[in-house]
């Protein structure tokens, strides 16, 4: 199978049953599009911008997305495990019943997105700026937060077992219903944890 260059979405359109994988696109704006049971697996993004893009159902898993940006996005039932996010900016972004265990965030910005019953077991973010997220019945079990700024952030009865968090800024953290058994904290700063 070749890699394909380019991937048709004009604004508005709807995609359902589409074969993308191990394609290769760069500086593509996806705007107003609905996709649903395709496949972009092992695919890499380079610099494109998703806007208000609906995903369901859709495998999204080991792509690469370089320099993207995600505005007003919902995915809902997607599979990003063991996905690659580099020097990406994501803002009002949901994700419903995904995947992302073993993603990699590496240098990214995240704010205002939410992540409801969602898995982010095993997963990596390392230099990356989350800001006034909320994380429901979602799981961070085993993952790894290294280096990273968390500002207002809800974990609601989300599973942070076994979770390292090193070298990071924290403010305005709420734990409270969260299971915490065998997460650790090391050389962070920590202000108005709850």
């Amino acid at each position: 199978r070749g890699r394909r260059e380019f991937i048709p979405l004009p604004p508005g359109s709807q995609l359902k049953d589409q074969d993308f994988s191990h394609a290769s696109v760069a500086g593509e704006v996806a705007e107003n599009v609905s996709l649903s049971a395709s496949n972009f697996s092992h695919s890499r993004f380079t610099g494109m911008v998703f806007r208000r893009v609906r995903i369901h159902g859709s495998q999204l898993s080991a792509c690469v997305f370089d320099d993207c940006v995600f505005q007003s996005c919902f995915f809902s039932g997607a599979d990003f495990a063991h996905s690659h996010f580099r020097a990406c900016r994501m803002s009002d972004v949901s994700f419903e019943g995904c995947d992302l265990s073993h993603m990699r965030l590496e240098g990214c910005a995240l704010a205002a997105c939410t992540l409801a019953e969602t898995s982010l077991a095993g997963a990596w973010l390392l230099k990356t700026r989350l800001d006034s997220l909320a994380l429901r019945t979602s799981s961070l079990a085993g993952g790894r937060i290294m280096e990273c700024a968390l500002a207002r952030i809800g974990f609601a009865r989300c599973d942070l077992s076994g979770l390292l968090l090193e070298k990071s800024v924290c403010r305005e953290l709420e734990l409270s219903s969260c299971t915490l058994a065998h997460a650790r904290m090391l050389g962070c700063e920590c202000l108005d944890l709850g």
